[in-house]
């Protein structure tokens, strides 16, 4: 599965070919960033039915990871089999509550469970100790 900065760079290419086939005001990628998630965010606000879309997209579809049609299952379960991985170590150091990670409709999912304070010192170490695990820097 390509890094949020490859992803990031791909969407900041679309952006780019969208404004030079019809969409001038098309907005940047945003990396939408919190202590559960980190996604890309492409088109914020755009209408996505309408003639200028549909033209411009079809020519620059082609620069998003699987055509902009999301990761593939494969791409899905390479993922999912790391972000395993580092739930299985947050756990074993001293988080036995952290949950696995969830498939959505986006994608993966992965992040502490309600209720674990993610600026505790429990929490930190842990996160420290599983960094070269982690699903995002």
């Amino acid at each position: 599965m390509p890094s949020i900065q490859q992803l990031y760079q791909d969407a900041l290419a679309y952006a780019g070919c969208m404004r030079s086939h019809g969409h001038p005001n098309f907005p940047a990628p945003e990396v939408v960033n919190n202590a559960r998630t980190q996604e890309i965010g492409i088109g914020q606000g755009v209408d996505l039915t309408g003639p200028q879309y549909r033209s411009a997209n079809k020519i620059c579809k082609s620069l998003l990871p699987n055509s902009g049609g999301g990761p593939s299952q494969t791409q899905v379960q390479q993922q999912l089999a790391k972000d395993l991985k580092f739930s299985k170590c947050m756990r074993s150091h001293g988080l036995p509550t952290f949950p696995d990670p969830k498939a959505s409709s986006s994608g993966l999912s992965i992040g502490p469970a309600p209720g674990i304070d993610i600026n505790s010192p429990k929490f930190q170490a842990a996160q420290k100790a599983c960094r070269s695990l982690m699903p995002f820097p």
